[in-house]
């Protein structure tokens, strides 16, 4: 058949026709009057179809789209999984919305004051941040250079450190209080030991996954776009909390009613909060795919993954985030309620809340967690949250524990450079205050440490938003290689070699079948004999 040549084929034309229904007509057994073996030119020409709705066979110089496109790119444009979500959803951003500028928009204005910031210092600011954006971007480079040799470093430094305070207490004469210095630094030393081959597959899922975000770093404005929208959101739910708040002190209402109405806004903040971040966490995850499947690169991968993600998958999206609102609102809740029983000095109590509120902490953690990776399936494969959490829940079963290893690992990667890119961009707005004109910082006090300060909130900021995208990426690319690597094989060799031998490393076997392909999800490549 001409599916088991080592071929790839076009993308249909975007008309919300999908592989799986271009494939039920080939894939049948043939009968008598069927060919039994069409030739490959002509089921090319058959499968590119112009603009006009004429046939065409691919032209010399292969400037169309990729020939093998990302499953996601493909699903209609007129289904919407978990549509009541995003109903509910929308819901609750327009109630929110109408109290803050109904109530909390007169108590503003009310209370304004008539002092004016200077305008001098947001110069600072300005170039603070963009010595954040710049130094974001060489960390990625950094990231794709040498992103093991980081892990290792990491490792050597923190054993390094405990052995030298376990040193410093037995010369100071206090033996008792080396031991547990001590056994961190041994835990640390067997932990590197365990996970040394597994630091090589890291730092190759980190490097493929910033060589994905440098080649669309539209991927990077989305995800601004989004923390800005965010940012605005955050405003909104202050203006709601804080006019709700005097009007149930005008109308004096029950304490029953306020903590209902403050568990509610908490709800739907989370769960704003939550829907933004996970559509960068979609379109991030669609990007990759596009590379990922795609021979030559699509135009514009980053934008039509975000249709995707504010259209057909935002109710995936706000279902998803809807439980992890729940149990971050649990948890501020329960916080919130040990706050009042420390206040009141009953230990045995605030001891037991002290352990809801970890148990509730974990929870909420667990459930961000599994939903991001639910995420990546529903950016990669376009299903709806129900079908790509009951995949993700496969996906830990079988291979969970070495999931949430490379997680680690590139977790600590990640937040180093966070915190590089805060010290640097710190000195940087303390630089500029102490050594810049003196207009720019007129009428502040202690200019150097306000500059300082918040050039490094800022860039802490502007770098946790930067890898917020490289984590997508890489945790589309550890996916795509656990379920889809002869599709990296046949478009980008050189990255399937790299994770290829990491693979070997660690005594595991590349699927026979990838799974979009075995799905239906894209045209199936040829199955690569396993080499040694």
């Amino acid at each position: 058949r001409a599916w088991e040549r080592r071929e790839s084929f076009p993308e249909p034309a975007r008309d919300c026709t999908s592989w799986r229904d271009m494939g039920s007509s080939s894939s049948k057994t043939p009968t008598e009057g069927d060919d039994a073996d069409v030739p490959v030119d002509t089921l090319k020409s058959s499968l590119i179809v112009n603009e006009d709705g004429s046939s065409n066979s691919l032209n010399a110089s292969g400037d169309r789209q990729s020939l093998s496109t990302a499953p996601a790119a493909h699903a209609s444009c007129c289904h919407c999984p978990d549509a009541i979500f995003l109903v509910l959803w929308l819901g609750s951003v327009v109630a929110m919305c109408a109290l803050a500028f109904v109530y909390g928009l007169d108590e503003i204005k009310s209370g304004a004051g008539a002092d004016k910031g200077k305008s001098g210092i947001m110069k600072i600011f300005g170039l603070c941040l963009a010595v954040a954006i710049v130094v974001s971007q060489l960390w990625v480079r950094v990231m794709i250079s040498c992103g093991g040799l980081l892990l290792k470093c990491m490792f050597l430094s923190a054993s390094l450190l405990m052995s030298g305070m376990a040193a410093l207490c037995i010369s100071q004469g206090l033996p008792y209080f080396a031991i547990p210095f001590g056994v961190m630094t041994l835990l640390i030393v067997t932990y590197f030991c365990c996970v040394t081959n597994k630091i090589d597959l890291a730092s190759q899922c980190l490097r493929t996954a910033c060589k994905i975000v440098r080649a669309y770093p539209s991927t990077q404005v989305v995800a601004l776009v989004m923390t800005t929208v965010s940012m605005v959101w955050s405003c909104i739910f202050a203006m709601a909390l804080y006019g709700v708040h005097d009007f149930f002190d005008a109308e004096d209402m029950s304490n029953g009613r306020r903590v209902v109405a403050w568990i509610a806004l908490i709800l739907v903040y989370f769960w704003g909060a939550q829907v933004c971040k996970n559509i960068v966490v979609c379109t991030t995850a669609g990007t990759a795919a596009e590379w990922w499947f795609a021979r030559s690169s699509p135009v514009h991968p980053t934008w039509s993954a975000f249709d995707r993600a504010v259209t057909v998958n935002l109710g995936s999206i706000c279902y998803g985030s809807f439980f992890v609102a729940v149990t971050q609102t649990v948890a501020a809740v329960v916080t919130k309620i040990k706050k009042k029983v420390d206040e009141n000095g009953n230990r045995v109590l605030g001891a037991a809340m002290c352990c809801c509120v970890c148990l509730a902490n974990c929870i909420a953690k667990i459930a961000e967690t599994f939903t991001s990776y639910a995420f990546i399936v529903v950016g990669v494969y376009g299903y709806g949250f129900g079908k790509a959490g009951g995949h993700t829940a496969k996906l830990f079963r079988d291979q969970g524990l070495l999931l949430l290893e490379m997680d680690g690992l590139v977790e600590l990667v990640l937040t180093m450079g966070s915190v590089v890119v805060a010290l640097i961009t710190g000195a940087a707005g303390a630089l500029m205050a102490e050594k810049g004109p003196d207009d720019w910082t007129d009428g502040v006090k202690n200019p150097t440490v306000i500059c300082g300060t918040i050039g490094a909130i800022m860039g802490f900021g502007v770098c946790q938003t930067c890898m917020s995208v490289v984590e997508s990426a890489n945790n589309s690319v550890l996916i795509s290689w656990m379920e889809n690597p002869h599709a990296l094989e046949q478009n980008h060799p050189d990255e399937y070699e790299a994770l290829h031998v990491t693979w070997k490393k660690l005594k595991r076997t590349e699927v026979a079948v990838d799974y979009a392909a075995e799905e239906g999800l894209v045209a199936p490549t040829e199955v690569t004999v396993e080499r040694d």
